[in-house]
């Protein structure tokens, strides 16, 4: 996501931004990894872009690297269940 200056919303320096998903015309869901005292974490978290602020929000969720396979198959479950509602 660009802000209104043209520039690319960056991550942190101790977070490397895997991919992006845009969200809506101001939001977009970035996929990071990030070390935090030693542990790698996976982050996903919305991004904004407004007048007073451009950057990471506190909506989001991190979790330890450990635990991606099993979120991952959470998410296909998720998926299988959006397909029958």
């Amino acid at each position: 996501m660009e802000n209104r200056s043209g520039a690319t919303l960056e991550a942190p320096a101790d977070q490397r931004i895997i991919v992006r998903m845009k969200k809506n015309a101001i939001e977009e869901i970035v996929f990071s990894v990030r070390e935090y005292k030693g542990r790698r974490l996976a982050d996903i978290r919305v991004y904004t872009e407004s007048e007073g602020y451009s950057g990471p929000t506190k909506k989001g969720i991190c979790f330890s690297m450990d635990l991606l396979e099993e979120f991952s198959a959470c998410l296909g479950k998720l998926q299988a269940a959006s397909d029958e509602v």
